[in-house]
């Protein structure tokens, strides 16, 4: 397939998506390393902060990242999945690469791809894989200071898993993707301290007594430098949270104290993740990647994270939010509630074949006025069209529901029930978000909607 424009690049790339059936059998990590090999072990070349978990992942990587480049660093930024353009997976300094070097980079990765299809017999590297070595490739070309990485899917057979990080954080552990991980939270969690390495220090958000001795025990086996746990040596202290954030005290290790951090991310949960991430910017400062007091208070202030809880209107409210499992869906219903209390919430909702969506929405049920069933369109990393049928979605419900499989209408006709004084959620998918999103900044959306984007 030829590469010659972006759109190519993006086809080529999009190509390598495994079948869905055979993406279980088909995740080994002797494949990436083999396309590292080849690449010349970018990942190699910077320190790094691997973050992995059940939910709060994205968010904890981009609060560590802003904090670090707010220090004056140069640091890289891998995200999974990529809300709109597929060149959020692999920024510097918070700005996409120019399409010219996306454009090069793809092109390099072919060849890699095509040299391990050919040399290794391990099978053809996967969109997944080849998008992460191109990331870590352009970490290694712009001589970042550090990346932060967040994992794709569970954590042991991760194609980022090949990295040798200075820390790694483990956000939390529920039910998701059980169909590939387990179907219990322990088998979940055992996958997904796989990210744990001799030598590197632990932060963990897990709360599950089972999860957390799991977790002590793996870092203890591994020869982990440190164990740091949320509510034991990392203690945040919320004052105030509401829709303009949220403030609150932090002690670390017993030792550092931090009092009045304030958020802008809305949601008493993203308190855990900030205070996750400043913990992990303070293990790693022992690389020599210090970070100054005011430097991390005004990143955490300033730091927006595009698909979690953001708010891009006011009459309706519209809120963009890509709860995709039963644990982010119970921090959104918790959000809602704790930001408009009196107020019973129009979704607009699609989710990916596989997810639980029936407890989804049971935990959404709760304050909803009306589900507007929908699909989206977006090539996930498993494949096209993978979203479940919205049809059967309002089988699942009692509530009052309705279907429209085009999202730009079943968005609009939510706009338009809900006047200018309800609320509107998107919810259910990041892919769903990033459509939505899409259209609103080409300004195809209802026009009740005043939209900030």
């Amino acid at each position: 397939m030829e590469i010659g424009n972006f759109g190519q690049a993006v086809r080529y790339l999009e190509s390598l998506i495994p079948k869905y059936k055979t993406r279980r059998p088909t995740i080994k990590l002797d494949r990436i390393r083999a396309l590292a090999k080849e690449a010349g072990n970018p990942q190699d070349s910077y320190h790094i902060i691997h973050v992995g978990g059940t939910a709060g992942k994205g968010s904890t990587a981009t609060f560590a990242a802003s904090m670090l480049q707010e220090s004056g660093y140069d640091i890289g930024l891998h995200i999974s999945p990529h809300l709109q353009d597929i060149r959020e997976r692999a920024q510097v300094n918070g700005r996409l690469m120019g399409k010219e070097d996306f454009v090069r980079l793809a092109k390099e990765m072919k060849e890699y791809v095509e040299l391990v299809g050919d040399k290794y017999g391990y099978g053809i590297p996967t969109y997944f894989e080849a998008l992460v070595m191109l990331a870590f490739r352009h970490f290694e070309e712009n001589e970042v200071d550090a990346a932060v990485i967040e994992v794709g899917l569970g954590g042991a057979l991760d194609g980022t898993n090949i990295v040798m990080p200075k820390v790694a954080v483990l956000t939390n552990v529920g039910l998701d993707h059980t169909e590939i991980l387990g179907d219990t939270v322990e088998k979940i969690a055992h996958d997904k301290v796989g990210i744990f390495k001799g030598g590197v220090d632990i932060v963990s958000g897990v709360t599950q007594p089972s999860v957390i001795k799991m977790a002590k025990a793996k870092a203890v086996q591994e020869g982990c430098r440190s164990f740091s746990l949320l509510g034991d040596s990392i203690r945040p202290s919320i004052r105030s949270s509401g829709t303009g954030g949220s403030v609150f005290d932090l002690s670390l290790d017993g030792e550092l104290e931090y009092d009045g951090l304030r958020i802008s991310a809305v949601g008493e949960y993203q308190v855990a993740n900030a205070s996750l991430a400043l913990a992990a910017v303070m293990k790693i400062g022992r690389c020599g990647l210090e970070v100054d007091e005011d430097s991390f208070r005004l990143a955490l202030k300033t730091t927006t994270i595009p698909g979690r809880f953001e708010v891009v209107a006011s009459k309706p409210v519209v809120i963009l939010d890509g709860a995709h499992n039963p644990m982010k869906a119970a921090a959104l219903e918790g959000a809602l509630e704790e930001c408009y209390p009196n107020k019973r919430i129009r979704f607009v909702f699609a989710v990916k074949k596989g997810k639980d969506s029936k407890q989804m929405l049971g935990i959404l049920s709760k304050n909803a006025e009306k589900f507007y069933f929908t699909r989206f369109e977006a090539t996930t990393d498993f494949g096209k069209n993978m979203s479940h049928d919205p049809y059967e979605l309002a089988s699942q419900t009692t509530a009052a529901s309705e279907v429209l499989e085009n999202p730009q209408d079943a968005f609009n006709k939510a706009v338009a029930d809900a006047g200018d004084i309800g609320v509107v959620c998107v919810a259910g998918s990041l892919y769903l978000d990033g459509e939505i999103r899409s259209m609103l900044k080409r300004g195809a959306g209802s026009q009740s909607a005043r939209v900030a984007l």
